[in-house]
């Protein structure tokens, strides 16, 4: 299985521990996972170590969340009303808190994607969940913090 290790450290290193909403009573069981797993087959393993080791919840004080399940998107939005560019069945792992969702697109071999809400578009996404949560949390290819660097 994937390790996220790294991501741990980053997240000691750069979070506020009173503002941690991430921590280990946020990690699912490994009954959880292989329920997880057989629910949805497929489903990247690195989703299921993510939630095994890093936890389900919030980081870097609500830039993105990651949910302990995968859900329609029609769970969280009213798609009728978003008008989706395209029809597509996405299964959501967690949103930006801005209203845009991220899931996986278990009809394209689990693609990423996500769906803005102000413009119902769909961008797919052509990295693995780990490298793309890794961006979510802005660690640099040499683990340093890119919030504060000039882009």
């Amino acid at each position: 299985m994937t390790s996220f290790d790294d991501v741990i450290a980053f997240l000691q290193k750069v979070q506020n521990p009173k503002k941690n909403q991430m921590n280990a009573k946020n990690r699912i069981t490994p009954a959880a996972a292989k329920r997880l797993a057989k629910a949805n087959p497929g489903v990247p393993d690195e989703y299921i170590a993510y939630l095994s080791e890093v936890g389900a919840g919030a980081f870097r004080e609500c830039q993105f969340a990651v949910y302990d399940h995968l859900s329609p998107l029609a769970d969280h939005i009213d798609i009728e009303s978003l008008a989706l560019e395209e029809s597509v069945r996405l299964l959501v792992f967690g949103h930006n808190f801005s209203g845009d969702f991220t899931g996986f697109l278990p009809d394209e071999d689990w693609r990423i994607a996500e769906v803005w809400h102000d413009n119902g578009m769909v961008y797919r996404v052509d990295v693995s969940f780990g490298a793309y949560i890794r961006s979510r949390m802005l660690i640099g290819p040499n683990g340093e913090d890119l919030r504060n660097k000039s882009r």
